[in-house]
């Protein structure tokens, strides 16, 4: 399911070589915080779990970033 959705939402960035920008304020804060403590620690399943918990394009392209740099596929 994680492939269909990178590739429905890409994984540009806005700005030169870093993760996609997410716009925080719409996000709640109790998936802000998980999603920060998944990326945090650089675990492959809790940042999957953010991943499927979530809809927002911005954000699956950031977790599927981060994903990708810590070499979770």
């Amino acid at each position: 399911m994680a492939v269909a959705l990178l590739a429905l939402t890409g994984c540009s960035t806005s700005h030169s070589g870093g993760a996609p920008s997410v716009d925080w304020s719409r996000i709640p804060e109790n998936q802000r915080v998980m999603i920060r403590d998944a990326v945090g620690a650089s675990s492959c399943a809790r940042m999957q779990a953010a991943f499927d918990g979530s809809e927002a394009a911005d954000v699956l392209a950031y977790l599927a970033w981060h994903m990708k740099s810590a070499g979770c596929y």
